[in-house]
C-alpha cells in the first residue's frame, strides 16, 4: 500500500530475530558473492510500556497483514483485467453472425456485473466525482490498518481487529463475485465464436 505522505511504499518494522545479510556484485546481469554473509541478532529498541500482545503475536498480525495486502493486489488485478476482457467481447459480439439480440443482452448483463464489482471494489465513480462522502473502500481500509501498525510494536488495536475482519470478509466477497464473472465471460466468448464471431482471448 502507497505511503501517501512520502509517495513511495513503506515496510512494516522488522521483527526481532536473528538475520543473516549478503552483499553481491552485480556486472552484466551476472551475481557474484562480495565475502561471506554477517549474520546478526535484531532486537528490540524498547519495551512497551503496555504489552497486550507478546511479540510473536505482534508479527503473527503484521504476516497476517501482509498477506491481506498480497491478496488485495491480486484483486485489483484481476478487476482491472474485466474491462479488457469486456471490450473484446464487446468487439466479438458485433462481428458475429448469430443471434445479436441474445448475444448483446448477454453482454448487457455481464456488462452489469462487472460494474457492481468495481463499485464495491473502488467505490461509487459518480459520488467520488462531486466530492460526495463515501463508504470506505478495500484500499482506505488497508491505509488505515497499515498507518496504525507500520511503525508501532504495540501491536494491533480492537480497531486493527475489527477492521481486518471486515477486509477480509469483503474480499472473500469479491473473489467469488470474480470468480463467477470470469465463469460469465468465458461463457460469453464461447458463445460468440460458436456464433460465427472470433476467437477471443480472454485474458485471465
Amino acid at each position: 500500500v502507497d505511503d501517501k505522505s512520502k509517495g513511495r511504499r513503506k515496510g512494516l518494522l522488522a521483527a526481532p530475530g536473528r538475520y543473516q545479510a549478503s552483499m553481491f556484485l552485480d556486472k552484466d546481469g551476472t551475481l557474484t558473492a562480495v565475502g561471506e554473509a554477517l549474520e546478526f541478532e535484531l532486537n528490540p529498541l524498547y519495551e512497551p510500556a503496555i504489552s497486550r500482545y507478546s511479540m510473536e503475536e505482534v508479527v503473527s498480525f503484521w504476516r497476517k497483514y501482509e498477506s491481506t495486502v498480497k491478496e488485495y493486489s491480486n484483486i485489483s488485478y484481476q478487476v482491472r483485467k474485466l474491462d479488457q476482457n469486456i471490450k473484446a467481447l464487446r468487439n466479438g459480439v458485433e462481428q458475429s453472425q448469430g443471434n445479436i439480440v441474445r448475444l448483446r443482452s448477454s453482454l448487457a448483463q455481464l456488462e452489469s456485473h462487472v460494474k457492481d464489482i468495481k463499485r464495491e471494489f473502488l467505490g461509487s465513480p459518480a459520488k467520488r466525482e462531486i466530492g460526495e462522502k463515501t463508504e470506505p473502500t478495500l484500499g482506505d481500509r488497508i491505509y488505515s490498518v497499515s498507518g496504525s501498525i507500520s511503525r508501532s510494536t504495540y501491536g494491533p488495536t480492537d480497531t486493527n481487529l475489527e477492521m481486518m475482519d471486515i477486509i477480509q470478509s469483503d474480499l472473500n466477497e469479491l473473489e467469488d463475485q470474480l470468480s463467477n464473472t470470469e465463469k460469465e465471460i468465458e461463457t460469453l466468448a464461447e458463445l460468440v465464436r460458436s456464433s460465427g464471431g472470433p476467437i477471443i482471448q480472454i485474458n485471465n
